[in-house]
């Protein structure tokens, strides 16, 4: 903004990075001012406090100065909780997909169905017959039918996890690209279709009402707040990821 109203004529835009990953947990370097706020704020119930005890006959006004405080608190300690960056290995979104596709690895082609997708790699469900011959490290190919018309129509995948659901095989392929084409085709898979990402943002939105909502927006507080401090304080054992927590945002909403 400062820079825009320094040149009106010329604004300059910078790029965020993308595809980053964070290999520890920490605080973010805009986290100081945060804890500054919300430790002024702490004083200030701990002032309320004294202030009821020593002035009784002002409790009224007091406790309603308080109550403000507290609340400002609340809200203070979600924002420790959003400084405080949590560790995370995976450098893109996957997005849920229905797609048919072939598993191909050398002369077996195994029918399959894509699950989820992301610029790095996809989870393709397949029958737990083959289980035997599909292991880490595998390489084969994914053959689909992309939306565009595109030349090539397979992606070389290694498999890199195997798990098991209630209906047969789960694989964790990274794409291997070894041309310009591949990276259209998982273009294609990731973002060629809008259903699939309307259906995406309609499942982060979901209405729980004002008073569950706000019950839902006390809870996340108090476990922003509680990790916030523990980032701070060292408590937080750094390097590994914690469970996710639901976030400010999605209890706002």
């Amino acid at each position: 903004m400062l820079s825009v109203i320094a040149n009106p004529s010329k604004p300059t835009f910078k790029v965020t990075s993308k595809n980053e990953t964070m290999d520890e947990s920490r605080i973010s370097e805009l986290g100081t001012p945060y804890f500054i706020i919300f430790g002024i704020l702490l004083l200030g119930v701990v002032a309320t406090g004294v202030r009821v005890w020593a002035e009784p006959y002002k409790a009224d006004l007091t406790l309603v100065t308080g109550a403000w405080n507290i609340l400002n608190l609340i809200v203070a300690g979600c924002a420790l909780g959003v400084v405080s960056e949590r560790a995370t290995r995976r450098q893109s979104h996957r997005v849920r997909v229905e797609r048919p596709c072939r598993f191909v690895m050398g002369d077996e082609i195994i029918d399959a169905i894509l699950r989820d997708v992301s610029v790095g790699g996809a989870r393709v469900h397949v029958p737990p017959s083959v289980e035997p011959r599909l292991k880490k490290g595998a390489a084969g190919t994914i053959e689909f039918q992309p939306f565009a018309n595109l030349p090539v129509q397979h992606l070389p995948v290694e498999i890199r996890k195997v798990g098991m659901d209630d209906d047969g095989l789960l694989l964790g392929c990274r794409f291997m690209i070894e041309k310009a084409e591949h990276r259209k085709m998982i273009a294609d898979l990731v973002f060629a279709n809008a259903d699939q990402w309307s259906e995406f943002q309609k499942n982060r939105h979901y209405d729980i009402g004002v008073l569950r909502g706000t019950l839902w927006f006390f809870m996340v507080a108090f476990y922003q707040t509680g990790r916030g401090l523990s980032y701070f304080f060292g408590l937080q054992r750094i390097g590994s990821s914690s469970p996710p927590a639901p976030s400010v945002a999605a209890a706002i909403k």
